[in-house]
């Protein structure tokens, strides 16, 4: 990125970079397997501040673009949950409740 005001290239570049991160762990969690989300913040945070530096018509031709990316990051925040929540159901309780059972116990019944 320029120094002071990226171009549309530029912001473009961070907007394929957020959509295929998303896209990724969609289709990662589609299919059942760990999702790595740890470089998102960042790549939403430098996209954030590319369109704030660029001049306003350079910005205003991604307003569509964002707003798809906006929606597919909203579906993967309601996938993450779900798989959450699917998980807590199928171990969650088990687990709490094993833990406690072993915490419980007196050390002879160990």
């Amino acid at each position: 990125m320029s120094e002071l005001q990226p171009n549309r290239g530029e912001i473009a570049e961070h907007l394929e970079r957020v959509a295929a991160i998303i896209a990724t762990a969609r289709e990662r969690l589609a299919e059942g397997r760990p999702v790595d989300l740890t470089a998102l913040e960042e790549k939403v945070h430098e996209l954030h501040a590319a369109a704030m530096a660029a001049p306003v018509e350079e910005a205003a031709a991604f307003v569509d673009a964002v707003a798809e990316v906006q929606k597919s990051l909203h579906a993967l925040g309601d996938e993450v949950d779900a798989q959450f929540r699917a998980f807590q159901g199928q171990f969650g309780a088990g687990v709490r409740v094993e833990a406690a059972r072993a915490y419980t116990r007196a050390p002879e019944e160990t």
